[in-house]
């Protein structure tokens, strides 16, 4: 079994249609330890097109808290 020991930040939007959350990005966070989840109300699956400045700060925090 091959597991992730790096900080880890999922990312998904609630409109992501071609990987629904409940099937992607909730299940990726429960099997790695210690992940954040982080979910996009009404966010389809191209968040860094639509979701740019959010995504930015999103990253940057995570980063800032886990280096």
């Amino acid at each position: 079994m091959v597991s992730i020991t790096v900080p880890t930040l999922v990312v998904q939007g609630t409109h992501d249609v071609s990987a629904p959350p409940e099937l992607c990005g909730q299940r990726i966070a429960a099997l790695v330890p210690g992940s954040r989840l982080a979910v996009y109300p009404n966010a389809p699956h191209a968040i860094y097109l639509t979701h740019q400045d959010q995504l930015t700060e999103e990253l940057l925090d995570f980063a800032a808290k886990k280096v």
